[in-house]
């Protein structure tokens, strides 16, 4: 298991620092790209305890926060977090209404993440 992620590491070191190297907006994709991979584990890891965050909205919504940081630092933030969290409510409401055991607990992981995840990306 150590040799595969050395391997791993040997090969992918020196596309991350010419991305590094490059900056600009290659720079933000790429971290957009590492933080949409992020939401996804994040839904995959609470679907396989039993919850059901919304994967379009975490993804999305981490894509677009990393975005806005990207192209206008933090001016754009409150807009974009308050629309997310109306997706997210209205995605779940929906889920609720179809017979979701546990909406709330749902909703409160699918809000969480983007908050939690694009506060990392770039600037």
């Amino acid at each position: 298991m150590l040799r595969d992620r050395l391997a791993i590491t040997v090969l992918l070191l020196p596309v991350v620092l010419w991305v590094i190297g490059v900056g600009g907006w290659i720079y933000s994709l790429a971290i957009a790209l590492v933080l949409a991979l992020g939401a996804a584990e994040y839904v995959l890891l609470f679907r396989t305890a039993g919850q059901r965050p919304s994967m379009l909205v975490l993804v999305g919504g981490v894509v677009a926060l990393a975005a806005t940081r990207a192209l206008s630092g933090f001016a754009l933030a409150p807009s974009v977090l308050t629309a997310l969290c109306l997706l997210g409510m209205t995605w779940h409401l929906v889920d609720y209404e179809r017979g979701a055991p546990a909406s709330g607990t749902d909703f409160a992981l699918t809000s969480a993440a983007p908050c939690t995840l694009a506060g990392s990306g770039p600037s």
